[in-house]
């Protein structure tokens, strides 16, 4: 078990599984500002409800993000169209009990239909897995529709306890997105 006696206070390098990402013409990075006009919504949209957001709101959550050294949001940049292909994020929540363990929540696993069957999606968790590691996560937890199970387990996640949910009249959550014409 991991004991920590203080809270990170930066960002873990992720440098070296960045570099370890090695397919041509597609880059592994950090989800940027700039990614507002390189498909960010339409890719979320493939996995969820994501009406745009104004570009001050989304930038402003880009940056609450970079700035926590428990959050990180990775893309797949395809880097002749510069359009983001893939994404995944991971926080981590600082645990009283396990020693100050961390946590590890997996959000938001989406590669576009276009590029699907080409192991983006496995290159994503991988990067993600060894990031919950790095934070000094003890586990990674995640939801995921019943379709998708086989993929996770081919990774070592195992079915466990239930997930419940509650959730809010969409119409009464106060929202900063802008509507697309």
């Amino acid at each position: 078990m991991v004991s920590t006696t203080s809270l990170r206070k930066t960002k873990i390098d992720l440098k070296p599984i960045f570099d370890d990402f090695k397919e041509e013409g597609f880059k592994l990075r950090l989800l940027s500002k700039e990614d507002y006009d390189n498909g960010w919504f339409e890719l979320l949209n493939e996995l969820t409800t994501a009406p745009k957001l104004s570009r001050e709101f989304y930038e402003e959550i880009v940056q609450a993000r970079l700035d926590d050294p428990y959050y990180y949001t990775i893309v797949i940049e395809d880097t002749n169209t510069k359009q983001v292909i893939g994404t995944c994020s991971v926080f981590g929540e600082v645990k009283f009990g396990r020693g100050g363990g961390v946590c590890a929540h997996v959000e938001d696993l989406v590669v576009l239909k276009a590029y699907a069957g080409k192991k983006y999606g496995s290159d994503l968790l991988k990067a993600i897995i060894q990031i919950s590691k790095d934070m000094g996560g003890y586990k990674i937890i995640l939801d995921c529709f019943e379709e998708n199970k086989a993929f996770y387990e081919k990774h070592g996640f195992k079915n466990a306890e239930i997930q419940m949910s509650l959730r809010f009249d969409p119409n009464q959550v106060p929202t900063k997105s802008i509507d697309i014409e």
